[in-house]
């Protein structure tokens, strides 16, 4: 997860202008913590989300399409936007 973080698009040419007086590895950190803030605001909006998909998973797996409600469609939804639907197996 945090390996791509460190492979980051950041060259000094590109911030110069924003960070003034800063070396490239101060740039690279800030880009890195940056990246992990986004990450974690991921991560907590999933962990409120995950107990609610797994429920939405168990009760709409068997289910064919048609027989859906609106409800679990929307959830099902919802939780894909979320990246856990379905649930990772590892």
């Amino acid at each position: 997860m945090f390996a791509e973080l460190i492979r980051h698009p950041v060259t000094v040419a590109e911030v110069d202008d924003h960070m003034v007086g800063c070396n490239y590895d101060t740039r690279k950190a800030r880009f890195i913590m940056e990246k992990i803030g986004e990450l974690l605001t991921q991560l907590e909006s999933q962990l409120g989300h995950v107990d609610d998909c797994l429920k939405t998973y168990r009760n709409t797996i068997d289910k064919k399409i048609s027989v859906q409600t609106t409800r679990e469609v929307e959830r099902i939804k919802m939780c894909q936007v979320q990246n856990l639907y379905p649930p990772a197996t590892k």
